[in-house]
Protein backbone atom coordinates (compact mmCIF):
# COMPACT_ATOMS: atom_id res chain seq x y z
CA UNK A 1 0.00 0.00 0.00
CA UNK A 2 2.76 2.42 0.95
CA UNK A 3 4.82 1.64 -2.16
CA UNK A 4 1.78 1.57 -4.45
CA UNK A 5 0.88 5.09 -3.39
CA UNK A 6 4.32 6.36 -4.29
CA UNK A 7 4.57 8.51 -7.40
CA UNK A 8 8.36 8.26 -7.62
CA UNK A 9 9.32 4.58 -7.11
CA UNK A 10 12.69 5.15 -8.69
CA UNK A 11 13.95 6.76 -5.48
CA UNK A 12 13.39 3.69 -3.30
CA UNK A 13 13.44 0.86 -5.85
CA UNK A 14 17.27 0.63 -5.97
CA UNK A 15 17.23 0.03 -2.21
CA UNK A 16 14.17 -2.16 -1.68
CA UNK A 17 15.04 -4.47 -4.58
CA UNK A 18 18.25 -5.86 -3.02
CA UNK A 19 16.55 -5.99 0.40
CA UNK A 20 13.92 -8.34 -1.07
CA UNK A 21 16.43 -10.38 -3.04
CA UNK A 22 15.21 -8.91 -6.37
CA UNK A 23 17.74 -7.97 -9.02
CA UNK A 24 16.87 -4.41 -10.05
CA UNK A 25 20.39 -3.15 -10.78
CA UNK A 26 19.94 -2.69 -14.54
CA UNK A 27 16.79 -0.59 -14.16
CA UNK A 28 17.56 1.01 -10.80
CA UNK A 29 21.32 1.30 -10.10
CA UNK A 30 22.24 1.12 -6.43
CA UNK A 31 23.47 4.46 -4.98
CA UNK A 32 27.23 4.69 -4.58
CA UNK A 33 27.20 4.94 -0.77
CA UNK A 34 28.09 2.61 2.10
CA UNK A 35 25.79 -0.31 2.95
CA UNK A 36 25.02 1.35 6.28
CA UNK A 37 23.92 4.51 4.47
CA UNK A 38 21.85 2.43 2.02
CA UNK A 39 20.00 0.88 4.94
CA UNK A 40 19.38 4.29 6.50
CA UNK A 41 18.07 5.62 3.18
CA UNK A 42 15.75 2.62 2.83
CA UNK A 43 14.26 3.10 6.31
CA UNK A 44 13.93 6.82 5.69
CA UNK A 45 12.20 6.07 2.38
CA UNK A 46 9.56 3.90 4.08
CA UNK A 47 8.93 6.57 6.71
CA UNK A 48 8.62 9.30 4.09
CA UNK A 49 6.09 7.31 2.10
CA UNK A 50 4.04 6.53 5.20
CA UNK A 51 3.88 10.20 6.16
CA UNK A 52 2.93 11.20 2.60
CA UNK A 53 0.10 8.66 2.62
CA UNK A 54 -1.06 9.92 6.03
CA UNK A 55 -1.06 13.48 4.71
CA UNK A 56 -3.82 12.46 2.27
CA UNK A 57 -5.93 10.35 4.64
CA UNK A 58 -5.70 8.64 8.06
CA UNK A 59 -3.72 5.38 8.08
CA UNK A 60 -4.27 2.24 10.16
CA UNK A 61 -0.95 0.33 10.49
CA UNK A 62 -1.40 -3.19 11.89
CA UNK A 63 1.46 -5.45 13.02
CA UNK A 64 0.56 -8.92 14.31
CA UNK A 65 2.77 -11.11 16.52
CA UNK A 66 5.50 -8.52 17.06
CA UNK A 67 7.25 -10.98 19.40
CA UNK A 68 8.63 -12.61 16.24
CA UNK A 69 9.84 -9.37 14.64
CA UNK A 70 13.42 -9.14 13.37
CA UNK A 71 15.76 -6.39 14.66
CA UNK A 72 15.72 -4.28 11.48
CA UNK A 73 11.92 -4.31 11.24
CA UNK A 74 11.75 -3.43 14.93
CA UNK A 75 14.06 -0.49 14.28
CA UNK A 76 11.83 0.68 11.42
CA UNK A 77 8.64 0.47 13.51
CA UNK A 78 10.28 2.44 16.30
CA UNK A 79 11.37 5.16 13.88
CA UNK A 80 7.90 5.31 12.33
CA UNK A 81 6.19 5.67 15.70
CA UNK A 82 8.61 8.42 16.70
CA UNK A 83 8.33 10.30 13.40
CA UNK A 84 4.51 10.20 13.29
CA UNK A 85 4.06 11.38 16.88
CA UNK A 86 1.57 14.24 16.95
CA UNK A 87 2.28 15.15 13.32
CA UNK A 88 0.46 12.59 11.19
CA UNK A 89 -2.88 10.71 11.55
CA UNK A 90 -1.43 7.20 11.82
CA UNK A 91 -2.78 4.62 14.27
CA UNK A 92 -0.39 1.74 14.98
CA UNK A 93 -2.05 -1.41 16.31
CA UNK A 94 0.64 -3.85 17.40
CA UNK A 95 -0.09 -7.22 19.04
CA UNK A 96 2.48 -9.29 20.91
CA UNK A 97 2.89 -11.77 23.73
CA UNK A 98 3.50 -10.53 27.30
CA UNK A 99 7.14 -11.68 27.31
CA UNK A 100 8.00 -9.29 24.45
CA UNK A 101 9.51 -6.01 25.65
CA UNK A 102 8.26 -3.29 23.31
CA UNK A 103 10.75 -0.38 23.16
CA UNK A 104 8.00 2.17 22.45
CA UNK A 105 5.93 1.52 25.60
CA UNK A 106 5.93 4.37 28.07
CA UNK A 107 5.99 7.05 25.38
CA UNK A 108 3.21 9.67 25.73
CA UNK A 109 1.63 8.76 22.38
CA UNK A 110 1.39 5.01 23.12
CA UNK A 111 -1.17 3.06 25.14
CA UNK A 112 -0.69 -0.49 26.39
CA UNK A 113 -3.87 -2.60 26.45
CA UNK A 114 -3.57 -5.99 28.17
CA UNK A 115 -6.09 -8.36 26.64
CA UNK A 116 -7.97 -10.35 29.28
CA UNK A 117 -9.18 -13.92 28.77
CA UNK A 118 -12.75 -14.62 27.69
CA UNK A 119 -15.30 -15.21 30.42
CA UNK A 120 -16.99 -18.61 30.67
CA UNK A 121 -20.16 -17.17 29.13
CA UNK A 122 -18.16 -15.72 26.23
CA UNK A 123 -16.42 -19.08 25.68
CA UNK A 124 -19.80 -20.82 25.51
CA UNK A 125 -21.12 -18.24 23.05
CA UNK A 126 -18.01 -18.53 20.86
CA UNK A 127 -18.25 -22.33 20.85
CA UNK A 128 -21.90 -22.08 19.82
CA UNK A 129 -21.01 -19.82 16.90
CA UNK A 130 -18.09 -22.01 15.78
CA UNK A 131 -20.30 -25.11 15.84
CA UNK A 132 -22.79 -23.34 13.53
CA UNK A 133 -25.38 -26.02 12.66
CA UNK A 134 -23.88 -28.66 14.91
CA UNK A 135 -25.66 -27.99 18.20
CA UNK A 136 -23.61 -29.10 21.19
CA UNK A 137 -24.99 -30.37 24.52
CA UNK A 138 -24.80 -27.95 27.43
CA UNK A 139 -22.35 -30.15 29.38
CA UNK A 140 -20.03 -30.18 26.34
CA UNK A 141 -20.18 -26.38 26.16
CA UNK A 142 -19.32 -26.14 29.84
CA UNK A 143 -16.36 -28.48 29.42
CA UNK A 144 -15.06 -26.40 26.50
CA UNK A 145 -15.29 -23.21 28.56
CA UNK A 146 -13.53 -24.86 31.49
CA UNK A 147 -10.67 -26.52 29.61
CA UNK A 148 -9.84 -23.65 27.25
CA UNK A 149 -9.18 -21.20 30.11
CA UNK A 150 -10.61 -18.30 28.12
CA UNK A 151 -8.17 -18.52 25.18
CA UNK A 152 -10.07 -17.93 21.88
CA UNK A 153 -7.83 -20.18 19.77
CA UNK A 154 -8.34 -23.06 22.20
CA UNK A 155 -12.12 -22.54 22.13
CA UNK A 156 -12.20 -22.62 18.34
CA UNK A 157 -10.00 -25.69 17.90
CA UNK A 158 -11.60 -27.78 20.66
CA UNK A 159 -15.06 -26.99 19.31
CA UNK A 160 -14.11 -27.95 15.75
CA UNK A 161 -12.50 -31.17 17.01
CA UNK A 162 -15.70 -32.14 18.85
CA UNK A 163 -17.97 -31.29 15.90
CA UNK A 164 -15.77 -33.35 13.53
CA UNK A 165 -15.79 -36.34 15.91
CA UNK A 166 -19.50 -36.92 15.24
CA UNK A 167 -20.72 -39.99 17.20
CA UNK A 168 -18.45 -39.16 20.16
CA UNK A 169 -20.91 -36.41 21.11
CA UNK A 170 -23.03 -39.08 22.77
CA UNK A 171 -20.38 -39.20 25.52
CA UNK A 172 -21.17 -35.59 26.46
CA UNK A 173 -18.40 -33.81 28.35
CA UNK A 174 -16.15 -36.87 28.01
CA UNK A 175 -15.89 -36.11 24.28
CA UNK A 176 -13.98 -32.88 24.93
CA UNK A 177 -10.20 -33.27 24.36
CA UNK A 178 -8.13 -32.67 27.48
CA UNK A 179 -5.91 -30.03 25.84
CA UNK A 180 -5.40 -28.00 22.67
CA UNK A 181 -2.63 -30.38 21.64
CA UNK A 182 -5.01 -33.35 21.92
CA UNK A 183 -7.62 -31.48 19.89
CA UNK A 184 -5.17 -30.59 17.12
CA UNK A 185 -3.77 -34.13 17.00
CA UNK A 186 -7.31 -35.49 16.73
CA UNK A 187 -8.13 -33.10 13.88
CA UNK A 188 -4.95 -34.01 12.01
CA UNK A 189 -5.61 -37.71 12.58
CA UNK A 190 -9.07 -37.45 11.00
CA UNK A 191 -7.49 -36.09 7.80
CA UNK A 192 -6.22 -39.59 6.98
CA UNK A 193 -3.54 -39.58 4.27
CA UNK A 194 -3.68 -35.80 4.07
CA UNK A 195 -2.11 -35.73 7.54
CA UNK A 196 1.24 -36.76 6.02
CA UNK A 197 1.13 -33.75 3.70
CA UNK A 198 0.53 -31.49 6.71
CA UNK A 199 3.54 -33.08 8.41
CA UNK A 200 5.75 -32.43 5.39
CA UNK A 201 4.57 -28.83 5.30
CA UNK A 202 5.34 -28.48 9.01
CA UNK A 203 8.92 -29.63 8.44
CA UNK A 204 9.33 -27.06 5.66
CA UNK A 205 8.13 -24.27 7.95
CA UNK A 206 5.21 -22.10 9.03
CA UNK A 207 4.69 -21.30 5.33
CA UNK A 208 5.51 -23.47 2.32
CA UNK A 209 5.21 -23.10 -1.44
CA UNK A 210 3.46 -25.40 -3.87
CA UNK A 211 6.63 -26.04 -5.87
CA UNK A 212 8.69 -27.24 -2.89
CA UNK A 213 6.04 -29.41 -1.24
CA UNK A 214 5.28 -30.94 -4.63
CA UNK A 215 8.89 -32.08 -5.01
CA UNK A 216 9.31 -33.18 -1.39
CA UNK A 217 6.00 -35.10 -1.20
CA UNK A 218 6.50 -36.62 -4.68
CA UNK A 219 2.73 -36.69 -5.18
CA UNK A 220 1.03 -36.44 -8.56
CA UNK A 221 -0.37 -32.98 -9.28
CA UNK A 222 -4.03 -34.05 -9.07
CA UNK A 223 -3.55 -35.91 -5.80
CA UNK A 224 -1.52 -33.05 -4.34
CA UNK A 225 -4.14 -30.46 -5.29
CA UNK A 226 -6.91 -32.52 -3.72
CA UNK A 227 -4.90 -33.04 -0.53
CA UNK A 228 -4.09 -29.33 -0.25
CA UNK A 229 -7.76 -28.47 -0.82
CA UNK A 230 -8.69 -30.73 2.10
CA UNK A 231 -6.13 -29.02 4.31
CA UNK A 232 -7.57 -25.63 3.35
CA UNK A 233 -11.13 -26.82 3.96
CA UNK A 234 -10.10 -27.96 7.44
CA UNK A 235 -8.97 -24.37 8.11
CA UNK A 236 -5.73 -25.65 9.58
CA UNK A 237 -3.92 -24.13 6.60
CA UNK A 238 -4.62 -20.96 4.62
CA UNK A 239 -3.59 -20.38 1.01
CA UNK A 240 -2.57 -17.39 -1.10
CA UNK A 241 -2.35 -17.45 -4.87
CA UNK A 242 -2.92 -20.34 -7.28
CA UNK A 243 -0.69 -23.34 -8.06
CA UNK A 244 2.09 -23.56 -9.05
CA UNK A 245 2.75 -20.16 -7.44
CA UNK A 246 0.55 -20.77 -4.39
CA UNK A 247 1.83 -20.32 -0.84
CA UNK A 248 0.31 -22.13 2.14
CA UNK A 249 0.50 -21.02 5.79
CA UNK A 250 -0.45 -22.86 8.95
CA UNK A 251 -3.23 -21.10 10.81
CA UNK A 252 -1.12 -20.87 13.95
CA UNK A 253 2.37 -21.86 15.04
CA UNK A 254 0.78 -24.40 17.42
CA UNK A 255 -0.78 -26.20 14.45
CA UNK A 256 2.62 -26.46 12.77
CA UNK A 257 4.25 -27.61 16.03
CA UNK A 258 1.61 -30.32 16.51
CA UNK A 259 2.02 -31.64 12.98
CA UNK A 260 5.82 -31.55 13.31
CA UNK A 261 5.77 -33.25 16.71
CA UNK A 262 3.62 -36.09 15.43
CA UNK A 263 6.48 -37.30 13.22
CA UNK A 264 8.93 -39.97 14.32
CA UNK A 265 12.46 -38.58 14.67
CA UNK A 266 13.83 -40.73 11.85
CA UNK A 267 11.13 -39.48 9.48
CA UNK A 268 11.77 -35.85 10.50
CA UNK A 269 15.48 -36.17 9.75
CA UNK A 270 14.70 -37.77 6.40
CA UNK A 271 12.37 -34.92 5.45
CA UNK A 272 14.81 -32.22 6.54
CA UNK A 273 17.47 -33.82 4.37
CA UNK A 274 15.14 -34.15 1.39
CA UNK A 275 14.02 -30.52 1.71
CA UNK A 276 17.61 -29.28 1.81
CA UNK A 277 18.45 -31.37 -1.26
CA UNK A 278 15.42 -30.18 -3.26
CA UNK A 279 16.04 -26.52 -2.41
CA UNK A 280 19.71 -26.76 -3.41
CA UNK A 281 18.90 -28.48 -6.70
CA UNK A 282 15.79 -26.65 -7.86
CA UNK A 283 15.49 -23.33 -6.01
CA UNK A 284 18.76 -21.39 -6.44
CA UNK A 285 16.99 -18.10 -5.74
CA UNK A 286 16.04 -19.40 -2.29
CA UNK A 287 19.60 -20.55 -1.65
CA UNK A 288 20.86 -17.06 -2.48
CA UNK A 289 18.17 -15.09 -0.64
CA UNK A 290 17.49 -17.37 2.36
CA UNK A 291 20.65 -19.31 3.25
CA UNK A 292 19.40 -19.51 6.85
CA UNK A 293 16.63 -21.81 5.60
CA UNK A 294 19.21 -24.28 4.28
CA UNK A 295 21.17 -23.91 7.50
CA UNK A 296 18.14 -24.96 9.53
CA UNK A 297 17.42 -28.08 7.48
CA UNK A 298 21.09 -29.09 7.30
CA UNK A 299 21.45 -28.60 11.06
CA UNK A 300 18.55 -30.97 11.64
CA UNK A 301 19.55 -33.60 9.08
CA UNK A 302 23.32 -33.10 8.83
CA UNK A 303 26.07 -32.55 7.91
CA UNK A 304 26.73 -29.94 10.59
CA UNK A 305 29.65 -28.28 8.79
CA UNK A 306 27.35 -27.65 5.83
CA UNK A 307 24.80 -26.06 8.15
CA UNK A 308 27.47 -23.76 9.58
CA UNK A 309 28.54 -22.77 6.06
CA UNK A 310 24.99 -21.67 5.28
CA UNK A 311 24.72 -19.74 8.56
CA UNK A 312 27.93 -17.91 7.64
CA UNK A 313 26.46 -17.14 4.23
CA UNK A 314 23.33 -15.77 5.91
CA UNK A 315 25.59 -13.69 8.14
CA UNK A 316 27.35 -12.23 5.09
CA UNK A 317 23.99 -11.31 3.55
CA UNK A 318 23.00 -9.55 6.78
CA UNK A 319 26.26 -7.61 6.91
CA UNK A 320 25.91 -6.57 3.27
CA UNK A 321 22.57 -5.05 4.24
CA UNK A 322 24.08 -3.42 7.36
CA UNK A 323 21.84 -5.64 9.51
CA UNK A 324 24.44 -6.21 12.20
CA UNK A 325 22.11 -7.39 14.95
CA UNK A 326 20.84 -10.15 12.66
CA UNK A 327 24.45 -11.07 11.88
CA UNK A 328 25.20 -11.44 15.58
CA UNK A 329 22.14 -13.66 16.06
CA UNK A 330 23.20 -15.83 13.12
CA UNK A 331 26.73 -16.25 14.46
CA UNK A 332 25.34 -17.21 17.86
CA UNK A 333 23.09 -19.71 16.10
CA UNK A 334 26.09 -21.23 14.30
CA UNK A 335 27.86 -21.70 17.64
CA UNK A 336 24.85 -23.65 18.90
CA UNK A 337 25.10 -25.88 15.83
CA UNK A 338 28.83 -26.45 16.41
CA UNK A 339 28.04 -27.62 19.95
CA UNK A 340 26.42 -30.72 18.44
CA UNK A 341 29.65 -31.72 16.67
CA UNK A 342 31.90 -34.39 18.23
CA UNK A 343 34.84 -33.01 20.18
CA UNK A 344 38.12 -32.70 18.31
CA UNK A 345 40.36 -30.34 16.33
CA UNK A 346 37.86 -29.68 13.48
CA UNK A 347 35.23 -28.57 15.97
CA UNK A 348 37.72 -26.47 17.96
CA UNK A 349 39.02 -24.72 14.83
CA UNK A 350 35.50 -23.95 13.58
CA UNK A 351 34.37 -22.69 16.97
CA UNK A 352 37.45 -20.43 17.19
CA UNK A 353 36.68 -18.94 13.78
CA UNK A 354 33.09 -18.25 14.79
CA UNK A 355 33.99 -16.78 18.16
CA UNK A 356 36.46 -14.40 16.50
CA UNK A 357 33.88 -13.38 13.91
CA UNK A 358 31.38 -12.81 16.71
CA UNK A 359 33.84 -10.58 18.53
CA UNK A 360 34.15 -8.43 15.40
CA UNK A 361 30.37 -8.30 15.16
CA UNK A 362 30.06 -6.94 18.68
CA UNK A 363 32.79 -4.40 17.93
CA UNK A 364 30.84 -3.14 14.93
CA UNK A 365 27.68 -2.77 17.00
CA UNK A 366 29.58 -0.82 19.66
CA UNK A 367 31.41 1.30 17.11
CA UNK A 368 28.42 2.51 15.12
CA UNK A 369 28.32 6.31 15.03
CA UNK A 370 31.13 6.60 17.60
CA UNK A 371 34.80 7.51 17.61
CA UNK A 372 35.62 3.89 18.57
CA UNK A 373 35.41 2.92 14.89
CA UNK A 374 38.86 4.36 14.16
CA UNK A 375 40.39 2.30 16.94
CA UNK A 376 38.81 -0.91 15.68
CA UNK A 377 39.71 -0.24 12.08
CA UNK A 378 43.37 -0.44 13.06
CA UNK A 379 43.00 -3.63 15.13
CA UNK A 380 45.19 -6.70 14.36
CA UNK A 381 44.07 -8.67 11.32
CA UNK A 382 45.46 -12.11 12.13
CA UNK A 383 41.97 -13.55 11.79
CA UNK A 384 42.16 -12.99 8.03
CA UNK A 385 44.45 -16.01 7.76
CA UNK A 386 41.80 -18.39 9.08
CA UNK A 387 39.46 -20.18 6.70
CA UNK A 388 35.86 -20.75 7.82
CA UNK A 389 35.17 -17.17 8.91
CA UNK A 390 37.46 -15.33 6.49
CA UNK A 391 34.58 -13.96 4.42
CA UNK A 392 32.78 -12.84 7.56
CA UNK A 393 35.87 -11.09 8.84
CA UNK A 394 36.30 -9.21 5.57
CA UNK A 395 32.65 -8.19 5.61
CA UNK A 396 33.00 -6.85 9.13
CA UNK A 397 36.16 -4.96 8.21
CA UNK A 398 34.17 -3.26 5.46
CA UNK A 399 31.30 -2.69 7.87
CA UNK A 400 33.56 -0.95 10.38
CA UNK A 401 34.80 1.45 7.72
CA UNK A 402 31.23 2.06 6.51
CA UNK A 403 30.20 2.92 10.06
CA UNK A 404 32.88 5.59 10.12
CA UNK A 405 31.27 7.51 7.27
CA UNK A 406 27.60 6.49 7.65
CA UNK A 407 25.25 8.99 9.23
CA UNK A 408 22.16 8.40 11.36
CA UNK A 409 18.61 8.99 10.27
Amino acid sequence: MILAADQSPGLIAPLIGPALGIDTVERYPVPDVSTQRQKEMLLEGFIERLTKLAARRPVLFVIKDAHWIDPTSLELVGLQIERCRGAHPVLFVITYRPEFVAPWTGQPQTTLIAMSRLTQAECVEMARRVAIGGALPEDVMSQIAERTDGVPLFVEELTKSIVESGPDLERGGEAVPASLKDALEARLGRLGEVRELAQIGAVIGRSFGYGLISRVSRMADDALSQALDRLIDSELVFSRGAPPEATYTFKHALVQDTAYGSLLRRRRLELHGRIADEVERHFPETVAAEPELLAHHCAEAGPVDKAVAYVLKACEVSIEGANYKEAVAQLESSLEIVDSMPEGRPRDALELDLQLALSWAFRVLRARHTAETKKYSSAPMSFASRSAGRGIWRKFCSARLSCTFGGGI
